[in-house]
């Protein structure tokens, strides 16, 4: 008689295979919609949004099924009480970068407007980018910070997670338009490391994922600059000039000295607050069970 554990249980004993497994329970859903929608052949206008939203919502019940069901414990980083506060302070704080960042750009002489769209236009131009920037914040924190740190850090301790998730979040913006290996060290360590500091402050999803998708709907829908790369439209229209280490050149605010300096700037204070409250998790040779640990059983 096999008195093994079922599959599922041997899984969850790696945290490599949780993350493996993570992956696909979060992005199959994702790619699943995103070939519904392209079977449609909808207009453009009508299926962006569509795969925004039910993307979104496909990530998010990927993943709780991932941890409900494989790693067997409770969605504790997607707490439901904290959810309205946290996910407006990291709005709050999102949006705050960018406009300050492009405050400074503006007063240095790199960003100019050219014009804005006004009345209910406005909000038609608007609700697209905000769409689509919710859902990149949603789900590309639930795979960076969801899967990838939290795993990888309960492999190998808090800051090599924190280097390599960093150094991943750098490298998958390489693919982007106008991208530079300047433009992808400059995401990896403003934004790579302020979006991990941000999980690690309270281990839960809702601060990065504000942040996220504030900084992404600011930048694009309301100031109109390309969001890492890409073209957008929004409620301003308006261009960057001046060298690309002030003006991003064409990837955008991102990749300016700016943006580097005041994300990078919060995302420290951000670490040394979770550092202090305890939040930090040696390598495991050197602790006991910690508490992603204690998560995983």
């Amino acid at each position: 008689m096999d008195n093994r554990p079922p599959w599922w249980q041997r899984l969850a004993r790696s945290p490599w295979m949780r993350l493996f497994a993570g992956l696909g329970c979060v992005l199959l859903p994702v790619l699943f919609v995103q070939f519904l929608v392209m079977l449609a052949h909808l207009p453009v206008a009508v299926a962006t949004p569509i795969a925004a939203v039910a993307g979104t919502l496909a990530a998010l019940f990927g993943y709780r099924a991932f941890v409900l069901w494989i790693e067997q414990r409770a969605v504790t980083e997607l707490a439901r009480a904290p959810f309205p506060r946290e996910w407006l302070l990291g709005c709050a704080l999102g949006a705050a970068l960018m406009v300050v960042t492009v405050g400074l750009l503006a007063l240095l002489g790199s960003y100019h407007v050219d014009g804005h769209v006004t009345g209910l236009a406005a909000l038609r131009v608007m609700a697209m980018p905000l769409l689509v920037s919710i859902g990149a914040g949603v789900v590309e924190e639930l795979v960076l910070r969801g899967l990838v740190f939290r795993l990888v850090e309960e492999a190998l301790g808090t800051w090599w997670s924190l280097s390599l998730s960093a150094l991943l979040f750098g490298a998958l913006h390489l693919g982007n338009p106008h991208a530079t290996l300047a433009s992808a060290a400059a995401i990896a360590l403003e934004a790579g490391i302020l979006l991990a500091a941000a999980y690690l402050l309270h281990r839960r999803l809702w601060l990065p994922m504000g942040i996220h998708a504030a900084w992404n709907f600011v930048q694009g829908g309301v100031l109109g600059i390309p969001v890492s790369g890409g073209d957008s439209k929004g409620w301003l229209q308006s261009h960057l000039t001046g060298p690309a280490w002030l003006s991003g050149g064409g990837f955008g605010a991102e990749a300016t000295v700016v943006a580097f300096v005041a994300c990078l700037c919060t995302g420290l204070l951000l670490l040394r607050s979770a550092y202090l409250r305890g939040q930090f998790i040696a390598r495991p040779r050197r602790r006991a069970a910690g508490p992603v640990a204690e998560h995983a059983r």
